[in-house]
């Protein structure tokens, strides 16, 4: 995700400075941009039967997990984000929920990260701990129930295909330019 940040940096760093965009371009952009988030907030809602906080929790345990993981800096490969996705889905699946070794996750944190009062927080997370979404690990802290980790690749397949309409519409619009994503995303390996 840095190296996708750095590219979209660099290139709006060396093409729109240049460049005046116009309304019309900026318009097509920021509904394409819109639609998405509003897709992005109804799914979730509809999707998990929670409040958009409680998701928002949900991603930041999601996040935590992530940036542990990347860490770790594995040099396996993979071919698509769906072998991707398959590997890390069924590696979660073992004995124990998705395991992150080192210092857990805390709802203080959580709380902080989303600038949510903290007995809020708690409370939502315990929701999400009787729906079996999040559990609570004295040695793991805070981190994914094995019922999200099967729900959660239905809903973020369809994300990925979300934010591929989105990144195609910024690249007519002429907002990102020779954008390289991993995995195969748009279904080649080309630049967009």
């Amino acid at each position: 995700m840095t190296d996708i940040y750095k590219q979209v940096k660099d290139g709006l760093k060396d093409d729109q400075t240049k460049n005046h965009l116009s309304q019309n371009q900026i318009a097509e952009a920021s509904y394409g941009w819109v639609a998405t988030i509003i897709s992005f907030y109804s799914r979730a809602r509809s999707f998990y039967k929670i409040d958009f906080d409680s998701f928002m929790i949900i991603l930041v345990v999601l996040s935590h997990i992530n940036y542990v993981t990347k860490k770790k800096k594995s040099k396996k490969s993979v071919e698509d984000i769906d072998s991707f996705l398959e590997d890390m889905y069924s590696s979660l699946m073992q004995k124990e929920p998705l395991s992150v070794k080192g210092r857990g996750l805390g709802s203080t944190s959580i709380a902080h990260v989303l600038g949510l009062p903290e007995e809020t927080c708690r409370r939502k997370i315990q929701q999400l701990i009787k729906k079996n979404l999040l559990i609570r690990s004295t040695e793991q802290g805070i981190t994914v129930h094995q019922n999200l980790v099967k729900k959660h690749k239905v809903f973020g397949l369809q994300t990925l295909k979300e934010v591929k309409i989105l990144m195609r519409i910024f690249t007519k619009q002429n907002l990102i330019k020779g954008l390289t994503l991993p995995f195969e995303v748009f279904g080649t390996k080309t630049k967009l």
